[in-house]
């Protein structure tokens, strides 16, 4: 079950720094865009319950639907490398060892190990009718555990020794990013 990319991935939650290594070792940049696109594609699909609850009055679903799935695919790649690339710059000033490759790898691998939760917390917020904080809740835990994996890929590939460190490093972006947004919108 392994030589499949489902199987690599199921078999990444039993040994998650061994997954990143034997990824590493066959890894090219095609197989990057195709992981990048691959994992944009799933989390478009994983949301698409939530998207198509938010589509605008007037608003055609096949159109809309299309948007978002052109913005995923397509653009939603377009930023993961921007953010591995990103990633990379602050480790390699924090004394890490790693590529730019393997920068790419540790985020995009990250992402392919998260889909199979964020569908579950989808498929449950959408089958029980959660709403509300309850529903936010159960939604945040696969990005928890997408930083998770991308903090230990990054840990593995840049040689950083303490992977809870880089895990808040990592958490610390999103929630400074949201109390900024949070901040302009109380301003405004």
């Amino acid at each position: 079950m392994q030589a499949t990319l489902l199987g690599r991935v199921l078999s990444g939650y039993g040994d998650l720094r061994g997954s990143f290594r034997g990824e590493l070792a066959r890894i090219s940049e095609a197989s990057l865009l195709l992981y990048a696109m691959l994992g944009c594609a799933l989390v478009f699909a994983a949301r698409l319950p939530a998207l198509i609850a938010t589509v605008p009055p007037g608003v055609d679903l096949a159109d809309f639907a299309g948007a978002q799935f052109v913005g995923h695919v397509f653009f939603g790649p377009l930023m993961l490398y921007a953010l591995a690339a990103l990633a990379r710059a602050a480790a390699r000033m924090a004394g890490g060892a790693g590529g730019w490759q393997s920068g790419r790898l540790a985020l995009f691998w990250a992402l392919l190990l998260a889909i199979p939760p964020m569908l579950v917390s989808q498929t449950i917020v959408t089958t029980l009718e959660l709403g509300g904080e309850i529903a936010r809740a159960v939604l945040l835990l696969p990005w928890l555990a997408y930083l998770w994996f991308w903090a230990v890929g990054l840990s593995e590939f840049e040689q950083l020794r303490r992977t809870p460190l880089v895990f808040v490093a990592l958490l610390a972006v999103p929630l400074a990013f949201a109390g900024l947004l949070r901040i302009a919108a109380s301003a405004g």
